[in-house]
């Protein structure tokens, strides 16, 4: 009986530990989709606030630096949004999300070869099908009228 009470306790560290959701207290969760929901209202400041938590739970997220980046390109915050967006390279290189959102980034930033860079980059990672492509190439033929 006791080793199987030892073994739930392990089980539920372990499952606490891997989950940043169920580490947290109710009043500190914060998950992306409740970050996505801000940003969608364009509410960028309070979704960075978000991120910059879920992202001290979860260090390894590529999905959370995208959205932080995202978020402070948003704001202007340009440095910010890069180094956001390097970090997620960082952990996932082929993050095609990543990649259109740093050739947006690029064009804000008047660097349109390294937007187009971005843009050779994701037609090897998805070809030119994917929305992420179709995506930043719009955006790069509309900065060129």
């Amino acid at each position: 009986m006791r080793n199987l009470w030892m073994a739930g306790v392990i089980a539920a560290v372990g499952l606490a530990m891997a989950s940043p959701v169920l580490a947290m207290s109710n009043k500190d969760e914060v998950s992306l989709a409740d970050v996505q929901m801000l940003i969608d209202q364009q509410k960028y400041d309070m979704a960075v606030d978000k991120l910059q938590t879920y992202l001290d739970a979860t260090p390894q997220d590529a999905n959370g630096y995208n959205l932080l980046g995202y978020s402070y390109r948003q704001l202007g915050k340009y440095d910010e949004a890069k180094a956001a967006y390097d970090r997620a390279l960082r952990l996932d290189p082929g993050h095609k999300g990543v990649h259109e959102y740093l050739g947006q980034l690029y064009l804000k930033t008047g660097q349109p070869a390294k937007a187009e860079a971005e843009l050779e980059t994701l037609k090897g990672l998805c070809g030119t099908d994917c929305p992420e492509y179709q995506a930043l190439a719009k955006a790069i033929g509309a900065a060129k009228k």
